[in-house]
């Protein structure tokens, strides 16, 4: 039987088992927009972990702009189709 978490519950639970796994939206992320990836709700690792991960997905995506905020990071895809252009 299932039971239905709030993004909350969830995030504390995530942070509790280490062996669970975030799927993360890149799909979207790296569109040509900037987007904001807010700490504890699009991600739940360490910042240096995060960024780590953006680098990993330049190998497969191309460069990716990435800025480090108060609560966590402005990312872009450079070369993507862009909405506002």
């Amino acid at each position: 039987m299932s039971k239905q978490l709030t993004d909350e519950e969830a995030i504390k639970i995530i942070k509790e088992n280490s062996n669970a796994r975030i799927r993360y939206d890149w799909g979207e992320w790296l569109n040509g927009n900037w987007h904001h990836i807010f700490k504890d709700a699009d991600y739940a690792c360490a910042d240096e972990s995060f960024r780590n991960l953006v680098y990993q997905k330049v190998k497969q995506v191309g460069l990716i702009k990435t800025v480090k905020v108060e609560d966590g990071f402005l990312i872009k895809k450079e070369g993507g189709c862009n909405a506002s252009s």
